[in-house]
């Protein structure tokens, strides 16, 4: 019986391009926590977990991730059998509350070890692939509107992506809504673009309004 003999963690700082300005922090780098399982027969898998913003986003981080994964997950899961991934992850879920992007980066990895043994892709253990491709949105998010029109141009033309989602909400309604229609104009028929405002705008009409 094939064990999981440990399990490591790593978060990588990642610095962006440019600031990447959400409504609630503006970051200049992306955290990703990886996860590696190496397992007794000395396979491996690797899964990551992942947030942005830190805690003024949600209510995990990579930190906290980590810590998670190294504290109260690992332990539990040294020494079982590497390929009862169900058996691993409903004890997980059985003994650790919430955290559920560090429950799923180790599950990841579990599931990505097995594949490996079996020598199959991971979609193969859930009965095969439904698409081989899946259309992926863009985000822009540098605050500026020149800027995100010439890297939306950049990637329609270079047939990249042709879905944008605009990072709004910093500024007032007004100038947010008009941020997202100077680039929509720039881009016309040839891409659709959406605005996501993290949770910065109210369906309340302000007082006196």
């Amino acid at each position: 019986m094939t064990k999981i003999d440990q399990i490591e963690t790593l978060i990588l700082d990642i610095p962006t391009i440019w600031g990447h300005v959400l409504s609630m922090a503006t970051m200049r780098t992306q955290s990703a926590v990886l996860v590696r399982v190496k397992f007794s027969d000395g396979s491996e898998g690797i899964g990551e977990g992942t947030t942005i913003g830190g805690l003024s986003y949600g209510p995990e981080s990579p930190e906290g991730i980590q810590s998670a994964i190294d504290t109260y997950i690992a332990p539990y899961l040294l020494g079982r059998d590497a390929d009862d991934v169900n058996g691993a992850i409903q004890l997980i879920d059985k003994l650790v509350k919430g955290n559920r992007i560090a429950k799923t980066a180790v599950e990841i990895a579990l599931w990505d070890g097995l594949g490996k043994r079996l020598g199959v892709p991971v979609s193969q253990l859930f009965g095969g692939a439904a698409h081989e491709k899946l259309p992926v949105a863009w985000t822009l998010a540098s605050g500026n509107s020149e800027t995100d029109i010439a890297e939306a141009q950049r990637m329609i033309e270079t047939r990249r992506h042709n879905i944008f989602k605009l990072k709004i909400g910093k500024r007032s309604v007004r100038d947010d809504v008009a941020h997202v229609a100077r680039i929509k104009q720039a881009v016309g028929a040839a891409a659709s673009v959406r605005g996501d405002v993290n949770t910065a705008w109210s369906c309340k009409r302000p007082a006196g309004g």
